[in-house]
């Protein structure tokens, strides 16, 4: 691992420790849910009013290969999962007739692991680098919103995902 991303991770973490118990009763802890190529819970506290640090773990699907095996599966598969660190921004969108829409985006050290087995041996590669997201955000009210978005990731894991979101 590059010395220069654990420095990052490392920053990134004290900063969402450090800030979370005075934050969290001014502004609220959220944690949410995201589904699309894979699924992925995050977690965060927003540090501002357009300013929050996020963590978020995603599970993608696995891919299953049957080459030379008729109908069976011959153990052939891929997973992949990636965990996230990020600082977010989100902007409030003044759209006429169009109330609590926002528009968000993210930047942080994703790492990210790929395993494929093949006839009952597995292969894994594991990479760190920087992991951008961005998209839309639509608020219910305070305690409940939305989100549509694209996760671009330098590894293997770019998404197009929709979510729900929920702040305590």
């Amino acid at each position: 691992m590059n010395k220069s991303f654990n420095i990052i991770i490392m920053l990134l973490i004290s900063a969402m420790l450090w800030t979370a118990p005075a934050q969290a009763a001014n502004q609220g802890a959220y944690a949410g849910v995201q589904v699309g190529n894979g699924f992925t819970v995050l977690g965060g506290v927003q540090l501002d009013k357009i300013l929050s640090a996020e963590v978020d773990y995603s599970s993608y699907n696995s891919g299953y290969g049957y080459s030379n095996c008729g109908f069976a599966n011959c153990g052939n598969y891929v997973t992949a999962s990636a965990l996230g660190f990020y600082v977010a921004g989100i902007v409030p969108l003044q759209l006429q007739g169009v109330n609590n829409l926002s528009a968000y985006g993210k930047v942080g050290i994703v790492r990210t692991a790929v395993t494929a087995y093949n006839g009952g041996n597995s292969y894994s590669v594991s990479t760190i680098g920087l992991g951008l997201d961005g998209g839309l955000q639509y608020d219910f009210n305070k305690t409940l919103g939305s989100r549509l978005g694209l996760t671009i990731n330098n590894n293997f894991t770019d998404d197009i995902y929709i979510g729900v979101i929920a702040r305590f």
